[in-house]
């Protein structure tokens, strides 16, 4: 869909396609980031060294066990890649948006 309605605003192809870039990084770190947003975090005696990822409260439920500084590492990549994308698109991408819009704002306003 974002690709979509960057190719309908007809970007320069090299823009497009390190804006594509980018996004699929992002993208790529999907099941990642289903993990850190959804599902249940908490502790263990047991692993004091790590955090532990349920699905549910209800037991039995699937689980994952992640040690912190893997999982800190896990959410360092998906907010740099977020970041990366956002910055991307606040230079190279906003400008041409803003500017397109302010001529269609006075084309609209001449008529």
């Amino acid at each position: 869909m974002i690709k979509t309605a960057a190719r309908g605003v007809k970007l320069d192809k090299t823009i497009f396609e390190a804006f594509s870039k980018k996004l699929k990084v992002l993208q790529d770190s999907g099941d990642s980031r289903i993990v850190a947003a959804h599902g249940r975090w908490g502790i263990s005696d047991a692993l004091p060294e790590s955090v532990v990822w349920s699905e549910s409260i209800e037991f039995p439920a699937p689980m994952l066990v992640y040690d912190v500084p893997a999982l800190e590492e896990m959410l360092d990549e998906i907010c740099n890649a977020g970041r990366d994308l956002f910055e991307f698109f606040r230079v190279s991408i906003l400008p041409t948006l803003e500017a397109r819009t302010k001529d269609f704002v006075a084309q609209i306003k001449a008529t």
